[in-house]
């Protein structure tokens, strides 16, 4: 998929970050490719033409198998449209996930994500679940890293236990 849209006017109440502000908007696109049953990619793109700037990059690489599902996430901002609207989100992030299935009803997990500008890890989550075909049991320790003056509107340092428990016909409690 590659797309633009375009507006009669350039008087519009879209900000001049979200690439809509003038006639012609930025282009966007989107590719999905599922190389086999196991293994995908999913990249999404936005250009400004006028600029000759690259706005935004997005890739996904997913993979899952009877006993491993995994996933790795990089995206790329460009820093000053991000600047009017990341409420902490950095410029550019690698995020991982895996999932180990131990056993019929048992797996144990890990996710992560860096902040490639700032050389820091922001979060990492490590859990053991339960899973059956009612009930959800997670048992995780989780840490986040957010000690930098560009978030200073949420929550810093953090870390802790949590249990959660899914009754998975009726919702969850955390």
């Amino acid at each position: 998929f590659i797309g633009r849209s375009y507006a009669e006017n350039s008087e519009n109440d879209f900000s001049e970050g979200s690439g809509l502000s003038n006639k012609k908007s930025d282009i966007v696109s989107n590719l999905e490719l599922d190389i086999n049953k196991n293994l995908s990619i999913v990249t999404r793109v936005r250009y400004d033409d006028n600029e000759k700037k690259l706005r935004r990059l997005d890739s996904t690489l997913n993979f899952k198998s009877k006993y491993i599902s995994t996933n790795l996430r990089y995206f790329r901002l460009n820093s000053s449209i991000n600047s009017n609207f990341n409420n902490g989100v950095p410029n550019q992030e690698l995020k991982g996930k895996i999932n180990l299935k131990i056993s019929k009803n048992w797996s144990l997990g890990y996710s992560a994500a860096r902040d490639i500008d700032l050389k820091i890890m922001r979060n990492q989550r490590a859990s053991l679940k339960f899973n059956d075909d009612c009930t959800l049991v997670e048992v995780f320790y989780q840490k986040n890293n957010f000690n930098s003056a560009t978030f200073s509107n949420i929550t810093r340092n953090t870390s802790g236990l949590g249990i959660r428990i899914s009754l998975l016909t009726l919702g969850s409690m955390n």
